[in-house]
């Protein structure tokens, strides 16, 4: 095959994989590689409060989203992008990288990443919905968003063990 495209859930393709495709295998990943490297990187950029992200398509390296970059491209997170409307907002965009990738495949440059300077954060989990109320009302607005469907959600624990799960937010100032 000329490529092989890796999407979705993260794991190592090994280097006898990697070898085979004339173009080498190729991952894309919901950040500004080196940015939010791993894991669940729209949900931290929420968490974050980051004004933006992007998609990086890269060439699969021997670590953990350290390969190549082939082209990146920006997207505004607006203040009121829920994880899912940020979700469509990439997959779009993913697309069109994809297919200009393609489109132009045996011109494509890359550029190597700094390796210093991939952070790499880690999966989340359904547990890690607790919301802690001594945040700021901001941090728990972004982190909220962040949780929201298609995710299990953001939830505050209640006596008895039970769990309300808070799906949507605003802040308002008093009149």
């Amino acid at each position: 095959p000329s490529v092989i495209l890796v999407m979705g859930w993260y794991f190592m393709v090994p280097k006898k994989i990697r070898d085979i495709p004339v173009f080498g295998a190729w991952g894309i990943h919901a950040s500004m590689l080196p940015d939010y490297a791993g894991g669940a990187p729209l949900v931290w950029s929420i968490i974050k409060g980051d004004a933006s992200t992007g998609v990086t398509l890269f060439k699969l390296g021997s670590g953990v989203d350290d390969g190549d970059i082939i082209e990146q491209r920006e997207v505004a997170i607006e203040i009121t992008d829920t994880i899912k409307e940020l979700y469509e907002k990439v997959t779009l965009i993913s697309k069109n990288i994809l297919i200009s990738s393609l489109l132009d495949i045996e011109c494509l440059e890359t550029i190597p990443q700094e390796k210093d300077k991939i952070k790499v954060y880690p999966q989340r989990s359904p547990e890690d919905g607790l919301i802690d109320l001594s945040w700021s009302k901001e941090e728990i607005f972004n982190f909220i968003r962040a949780q929201s469907s298609p995710y299990p959600g953001a939830f505050i624990e209640l006596d008895g063990g039970e769990r309300l799960f808070i799906e949507k937010v605003r802040i308002e100032r008093k009149k």
